[in-house]
């Protein structure tokens, strides 16, 4: 196939994403893929890898709220096999806990630490 840069990481996203990867990896390569293509709206990129819409909103917006550390902590427990893996239903309910105040991500992170920290994770 002749892909320009840009399409050939774009095929390489959606490839990944369908391919069922971690629930973070996977928001986090659909952040990644939508900043990539400023042509490319949330609803395309939802049908694009077949994801609800809603749910991928969802997930968009917990992504805001975690810094690289949080995002870190979550997948290197993935590392251990013996880990516990936070569900993404779980993950999700920490965007309850933002208040649209600038400590929202060290607020996150705090309670993410007790979560894996608590897991013997962190």
């Amino acid at each position: 196939m002749d892909l320009s840069p840009k399409e050939a990481r774009k095929a390489a996203i959606v490839d990944n994403v369908r391919s069922e990867p971690h629930w973070l990896a996977q928001y986090i390569a659909i952040e990644e893929w939508l900043a990539l293509d400023g042509d490319l709206n949330q609803q395309e990129a939802a049908d694009l890898v077949m994801k609800d819409p809603s749910a991928l909103g969802k997930g968009l917006k917990l992504l805001k709220l975690l810094s690289f550390s949080a995002r870190q902590g979550i997948l290197e427990n993935l590392q251990n096999p013996d880990s516990y893996d936070l569900p993404e239903a779980c993950a999700l309910r920490l965007r309850e806990l933002a208040t649209g105040r600038p400590d929202d991500q060290s607020k996150l992170e705090s309670v993410l630490k007790v979560i894996l920290v608590r897991s013997g994770l962190w």
